[in-house]
């Protein structure tokens, strides 16, 4: 799942990119919830809710929490076996 292929896809998204930056617009329950239907097709329960929310607290910046939200969604077993 960490292939370069996988990456670039990340990268190149136009939809995730949008997502990733409109955590400055938005407030960060709203990217969190945007991410989880667009990755996972579900809405993300209240244990995720707050553990992203207490994630993106020490990262370095709120983008930088939604793009290692969107790699640990994405190398989830749960993405995995519906895609």
């Amino acid at each position: 799942m960490n292939s370069t292929h996988i990456q670039r896809k990340i990268e190149d998204s136009q939809k995730l990119e949008r997502l990733f930056h409109s955590v400055g617009d938005r407030n960060l329950g709203e990217v969190t919830i945007m991410l989880y239907l667009t990755i996972l097709s579900r809405f993300p329960t209240q244990d995720d809710t707050k553990a992203i929310a207490e994630y993106a607290e020490s990262a370095p910046s709120k983008c930088d929490a939604m793009v290692d939200l969107a790699w640990a969604l994405i190398s989830s077993d749960e993405f995995f076996y519906r895609h």
